[in-house]
């Protein structure tokens, strides 16, 4: 097992709550040009925490080893 950052920042370090939440509302804010129903979902890290544990469970997505 290495050492690395799950989600780095732009020099290999732990990104921060801030700077997660950050990108994620740029990726959003992106997403959401092209799937207007994103607009009106609040959508943050902890939505995303609580996702990914649901798809695996409801067997739309079997295979979670490339998100890390």
């Amino acid at each position: 097992m290495t050492d690395s950052a799950m989600l780095p920042n732009k020099i290999g370090n732990t990104m921060t709550r801030f700077n997660v939440t950050q990108r994620l509302k740029i990726a959003v804010d992106k997403a959401s040009k092209t799937y207007k129903e994103l607009l009106n979902k609040k959508i943050s890290p902890h939505t995303i925490r609580h996702y990914i544990p649901f798809l695996t469970i409801s067997s739309k997505m079997t295979d979670t080893a490339h998100m890390s």
